[in-house]
């Protein structure tokens, strides 16, 4: 299987401890790389059979769904569209719509999992730091037989008060879990200086 973007050696390990534990945690700074390496993990559990589906959910503003023109998958497509985007830079545009066309990739918002059960898939929740605890567990007891849970966040951008990250992270040391943080820095080189500098000089 050829793919379009490499991963660094931190991805690998992510990628090796996918294969080897069902619950995966990956949290970094925005351009980490942390979506992309999610992506490719569940794209090549796909493409090896170890699943049948692949599952994308992460928090969804349902007030602005509404707004949005066209079906309600169109809609949530606009939700889920940097995952979309990882997807085609990872892989053949063509196949990954295909996926989605015979429901081999789906998008299940979190409000209506309750009553699923995650079966021969692996279930992608990206932007985790804006879910609470309770949509947290609710997500991590769907998990059934020869399935995965891959949760990509990052810290610095929570959004909520009631984030579940503060309460996620004593499981760093957990032994069934896959926990990594991701140092590197993927995107315009120039995005920390400035950030850096209107840091120090703003009042």
């Amino acid at each position: 299987i050829k793919y379009n973007i490499q991963l660094t050696d931190e991805q690998k390990a992510v990628k090796e401890g996918v294969y080897e534990k069902d619950v995966t945690i990956i949290l970094g700074e925005f351009g980490s790389g942390k979506t992309a390496c999610s992506v490719l993990c569940a794209l090549d559990l796909l493409f090896k059979k170890h699943i049948d589906t692949i599952y994308i959910t992460r928090p969804i503003d349902f007030s602005a769904t509404g707004y949005l023109k066209g079906s309600i998958e169109d809609k949530l497509a606009l939700h889920i569209f940097p995952i979309k985007q990882n997807m085609y830079a990872a892989y053949n545009k063509t196949k990954i719509d295909e996926f989605f066309k015979d429901g081999s990739i789906q998008i299940i918002p979190i409000d209506y999992m309750k009553g699923m059960t995650f079966t021969n898939s692996c279930t992608l929740v990206d932007e985790f730091e804006d879910i609470d605890y309770e949509d947290f567990r609710l997500i991590l007891t769907r998990l059934g037989k020869g399935s995965k849970l891959i949760f990509t966040g990052s810290e610095e951008q929570i959004g909520i008060k009631s984030s579940c990250i503060s309460k996620i992270k004593c499981l760093k040391d957990f032994s069934l879990v896959n926990y990594h943080v991701l140092k590197s820095q993927h995107r315009n080189d120039d995005i920390v200086k400035i950030l850096d500098y209107i840091k120090e000089n703003s009042k």
